[in-house]
């Protein structure tokens, strides 16, 4: 593919003879790709969609420094899709509430990447392919860092994720200019939003035309694309891998496991797995349920107005082990908290509503999620009307984030202390509660014990079989 050479700098003056021996030595020993580089080049289109990405992205720069660019982006970006202008009311379409609610300093910029992207996806590569950019930048993947070539078993997950982005973004661009069309309907005829989903282009339409286009082998009547060689390398990769045994990277040296360059012990596992039980439970308590807890997630004690101890923080209480459930009830929505028979369990709590009523009922609370300008008040037990109150954005959207780490860490912890640990793509299927389109939850309460049920296992495809296979936590 690349020619390689090796580099010979000249002695330099002033340099003793030794010496230069030396250095002519370690530069003929040194190779470097020469000649031949990665010949990449853009489109006409690439090139015009490219440029569009860097005057957006200076903008947003030039906008949050607080320069004049803003403005003038706003005048120049009349045509552009991603830059629409709104008209004076915009609670009669969802399209233009949702385009209202967006950060209008990133909305345009990540339109133009989208184009960007799908633009290097539709390129004619004609006789050479490392014309391409995104071609050219897997070959550069295919190279080690040290030396020679990435093995298959490294290389094809590279291949698969371009892959499956690739597909991703097809699917987001349909969507995408779907909403374009409606949008455009909607605001050029004044139509209903009925009649304008009636005239535009359905996303079957448009992700097929995009897939005959540049996302199919030759063998399946596609064009000659990126995706083509990718996905034809990608099947040459796994008949690589099927018939090549993978290198032995696990070891025992005692009772001390090798994995690569890592090294531990059973009691080292032992101690991270209680270690994060731990950390975890202070997180539930702590950010998750918004209880007053001190470091350890410890109730911490409440003073009086003289002063003097007066309580501890109460959080709700449940008894666990008198859970039961039905595992043969397939209504939507159905979970093991749903059955009549744990309301007593539950005792008098309202989960649903509990730590919305937590929220307004606390006035440290109330001062962090809501703006000090509006007011809350409680109704029927359902925590902040309507009625005029705000909440703290930026403090909601860092709470999202820390339901998300702690979510994490018990998905860690089911993960380890499951028996087994199961593979990534048994674990994410699992379900709280029966979703609405006929799949039945994987997440029981057997005998005070919290089962989870996976229905994959990677003999499905031999079988066509389901294969039940339970997880007991401790």
């Amino acid at each position: 593919m690349w020619h390689l050479e090796p580099v010979k700098e000249p002695i330099e003056e002033g340099v003793d003879e030794e010496e230069g021996v030396e250095a002519e030595s370690e530069g003929c020993e040194a190779e470097v790709i020469r000649d031949r580089q990665p010949a990449y080049c853009f489109t006409a289109q690439q090139a015009k969609v490219f440029e569009r990405v860097r005057t957006a992205a200076y903008a947003m720069i030039g906008a949050r420094e607080g320069s004049d660019i803003e403005s003038e982006t706003s005048s120049s970006s009349t045509g552009s899709t991603h830059s629409r202008a709104r008209p004076a009311s915009t609670s009669a379409h969802p399209r233009a509430c949702q385009i209202a609610d967006e950060e209008d300093d990133t909305s345009e910029l990540e339109g133009h990447i989208l184009d960007f992207f799908i633009a290097l996806l539709d390129h004619d590569i004609s006789d050479n392919e490392f014309q391409n950019t995104l071609y050219s930048g897997l070959a550069i993947l295919g190279i080690r860092a040290e030396y020679g070539w990435q093995s298959a078993l490294l290389y094809m997950p590279i291949l698969s994720v371009i892959v499956t982005v690739a597909r991703m973004l097809v699917l987001y661009k349909a969507k995408q200019a779907r909403d374009d069309e409606v949008w455009n309907w909607w605001q050029l005829t004044g139509e209903s939003e009925a009649k304008a989903w009636e005239r535009a282009r359905s996303h079957f339409d448009r992700v097929r035309n995009m897939v005959r286009q540049f996302m199919m082998i030759i063998a399946f009547n596609g064009q000659l694309s990126l995706m083509d060689l990718v996905l034809r390398l990608r099947a040459y990769g796994k008949a690589v891998q099927a018939n090549t045994n993978a290198d032995g990277v696990v070891d025992w040296h005692g009772n001390e496991l090798l994995i690569g360059r890592v090294q531990f012990g059973m009691a080292s596992l032992r101690a991270m797995i209680h270690g994060l039980l731990h950390a975890a439970r202070a997180q539930l308590r702590r950010a998750v349920l918004l209880l007053d807890v001190d470091e350890d997630g410890e109730p911490a004690v409440v003073a009086t107005p003289r002063g003097e101890p007066g309580g501890a923080t109460v959080w709700p209480v449940i008894r666990w082990d008198q859970l039961v459930d039905n595992a043969a009830e397939t209504k939507a929505g159905w979970s093991f908290t749903k059955d009549p028979r744990n309301q007593e369990v539950f005792g008098s709590m309202d989960g649903k509503w509990w730590l919305a009523n937590q929220v307004a009922g606390e006035e440290q609370l109330r001062r962090q999620f809501f703006r000090a300008d509006t007011g809350t008040r409680g109704r029927r037990g359902r925590g902040v009307s309507s009625g005029g109150a705000r909440w703290r954005m930026e403090h909601i959207y860092e709470y999202g984030e820390v339901i998300k780490a702690f979510r994490e860490q018990l998905l860690v912890l089911m993960h380890m202390s499951g028996r087994q640990p199961a593979c990534g793509t048994k674990l994410v299927m699992v379900q709280y509660k029966n979703s609405t389109e006929g799949e039945i939850r994987g997440l029981f309460v057997e005998d005070g014990a919290v089962v989870f049920v996976m229905m994959y296992s990677k003999t499905m495809g031999m079988s066509a079989k389901a294969k039940v296979i339970h997880w007991y936590l401790p």
